[in-house]
């Protein structure tokens, strides 16, 4: 029988160090977020909260993986969660976590060069928009795409944000930043001969961009 504790109890947010940034924790927020980041386990969650009006199969399942885990389960009302959050577009259900970490460009190359493929690495330069980068990050997940490449700068950061709106996608796959692109790309080509980049422009024609490299590589074999 699934049984949760009643109450807010939140424990001060702890910070840790991982390179030169300070991490704190992240509220996730939302069904799906939460029950992702719960079934791929890829991080650390020290507590969920759960709204005494919220009800469904989801969130028993939220308050099963939990429990296997050994994750508290403390159901509160809605208006502490808003209070917590600082708006109402959490479902019912937030999860302190913590934050998402990217992946070390290291072991994307390692994974490449030593697993059988094919893989596939989505770079992604310039994006910004919260609502377009989660879009991507589905049809990555969606794509089986291995990795997603960001540059350091002039991308947007990993927030509970892009979480929700990516619907939780964003715990299935690996996401690397990198100081330049066009040097982790040489990169690449150095590890993988098979490696076949495909760009793409906003405002270009996907399909003139894939004949085109494809006319090339039929030239060269």
């Amino acid at each position: 029988m699934l049984s949760v504790s009643a109450g807010l109890v939140l424990q001060p947010a702890t910070q840790r160090h991982n390179g030169d940034d300070t991490m704190t924790d992240d509220k996730l927020y939302g069904v799906h977020p939460v029950l992702e980041a719960l079934q791929e386990e890829r991080r650390h969650i020290r507590q969920v909260l759960i709204s005494t009006q919220r009800r469904g199969a989801e969130v028993q399942r939220i308050i099963a993986l939990a429990e296997r885990r050994g994750i508290p389960v403390v159901t509160v009302e809605r208006p502490q969660l808003h209070q917590l959050l600082g708006h109402s577009a959490h479902q019912g259900v937030v999860a302190l976590t913590e934050p998402h970490v990217y992946q070390p460009w290291t072991a994307v190359i390692a994974h490449i060069t030593t697993m059988p493929g094919p893989h596939t690495l989505l770079c992604l330069d310039s994006v910004t928009d919260v609502g377009n980068f989660a879009a991507l990050i589905r049809s990555a997940v969606a794509f089986g795409v291995h990795a997603i490449v960001l540059p350091r700068h002039d991308a947007v950061p990993l927030t509970p944000a892009v979480a929700k709106r990516s619907a939780g996608a964003i715990e299935r796959i690996s996401l690397v930043r990198v100081v330049n692109l066009v040097r982790a790309l040489d990169e690449l080509k150095f590890f993988s001969r098979e490696l076949r980049i495909l760009g793409v422009y906003p405002a270009s024609d996907f399909r003139a961009t894939f004949k085109e490299e494809k006319d090339c590589k039929e030239e060269k074999d």
